[in-house]
């Protein structure tokens, strides 16, 4: 059994655009000449900074309240079963983060597999590092990928703080729903963290992420050594996920076809894929424009023996993709994130099933039912 979410590409025109999200709102058929950005990249670097420090305060852990106990997002090589992709696993803490506030409890991240978060995720706001020698070693572990959360979803809307969830001081939780619509639903939620109603859900994980991490030294490393290729003042982006190996071959020659609308004389371009095949064939389709990606293996972060290349890979490509004045998303989990996380739905662009057409990062969810088992 795989991660359900993971099968990001079996997609289909019913679950795609089809000329309109659910809103109703019509979206272009054919998008042949990109809207350019009308600001110079200071300016919209200015202006991301502005939004990012305006959201990321709102998401919070009220720690002025008695705490006891832990509460630990698990995805780690201490317990058995999968944790899914950077997607799933950002789902999973913001759940378990809720989950902590609900049960009064402190809230830590036990994070090695494939490899730690040290170098690559440093605490932000909050220290959510995980140090066993701290920890009483009275402890739980719960499994509760996809619907295996099932159980607990129920519970809390049923119990004011999970009274009869956790039986010990420490809960170790690996999951990947996103229990959003849930914590929307209790009562008492604005006595526990108001932001989860307030924030659109694209800002949610924004702010939680600002308020949990910033990149580490390796990522911050590998980002300065991509930054000293680039040789023009805009970087238009796109992450094309291909799949796992053995999957057929996708076809992203709508994304090479958009991107060589640019002016290349003001755009660098950075490619990201999980297969390299897909960033040879955007290098090769783009000929004359500068194309940059990140060195290091490729692949799936949660299959097989991958050690911490693919890791690194995957968290370099998502900040550089959080930084892009132009990004184009595929039917993906991590590319919805990483538009989330870039803080803007200035010149976004989703690829559908024979176009390519500017897009809301509110919107996403409609555009690629799914990925992050968003609320409805």
């Amino acid at each position: 059994m795989y991660i359900q979410r993971e099968s990001l590409f079996m997609s289909t025109h019913e679950n795609l655009h089809q000329g309109y999200i659910k809103n109703g709102k019509k979206l272009p058929d054919v998008v042949d000449v990109p809207i350019l950005p009308l600001n110079d990249k200071r300016d919209v670097v200015k202006e991301r900074s502005r939004t990012a420090e305006d959201r990321a305060v709102q998401v919070f852990f009220p720690e002025d309240r008695t705490l006891s106990g832990y509460i630990v997002y698990d995805c780690s090589t201490q317990h058995s079963g999968l944790c899914g992709g950077w997607s799933d696993r950002m789902s999973g803490i913001l759940s378990t983060f809720g989950i902590a506030i609900i049960s009064r409890r402190h809230f830590k991240i036990n994070h090695d597999k494939p490899c730690a978060f040290d170098n690559f995720l440093e605490p932000n706001r909050y220290n959510w590092t995980f140090d066993k020698s701290e920890i009483p070693t009275n402890s739980d572990y719960m499994y509760l990928i996809d619907n295996n959360s099932k159980n607990l979803r129920v519970l809390s809307l049923k119990t004011k703080h999970l009274e009869n969830a956790f039986k010990t001081n420490v809960t170790f939780i690996r999951m990947n729903w996103d229990m959003t619509l849930d914590f929307r639903k209790r009562p008492d939620i604005a006595e526990d963290f108001p932001w989860v109603t307030k924030l659109q859900y694209a800002d949610i994980y924004y702010g939680l992420y600002h308020y949990l991490f910033k990149p580490g030294k390796t990522v911050l490393h590998e980002f300065a050594n991509l930054q000293k290729r680039r040789k023009h003042e805009l970087l238009a982006c796109a992450h094309a996920r291909a799949g796992d190996p053995g999957s057929k071959r996708r076809d992203f020659s709508y994304i090479w076809k958009f991107l060589s609308k640019l002016d290349r004389s003001k755009y660098d371009i950075f490619i990201a894929s999980d297969q390299q095949y897909v960033r040879d064939a955007g290098i090769d389709s783009l000929e004359g424009y500068d194309v940059i990606t990140t060195p290091g293996v490729l692949g799936n972060m949660d299959i097989g023996s991958v050690g911490c290349d693919v890791f690194m890979t995957g968290m370099v490509d998502f900040y550089t993709l959080t930084t892009c004045d132009l990004l184009v998303l595929t039917n993906s989990g991590f590319s919805i994130l990483s538009a989330y996380v870039r803080g803007t739905s200035d010149s976004l662009y989703c690829m559908g099933d024979n176009d390519v057409f500017p897009c809301s990062r509110n919107t996403l969810e409609d555009i690629y039912p799914g990925n992050m088992l968003a609320p409805r």
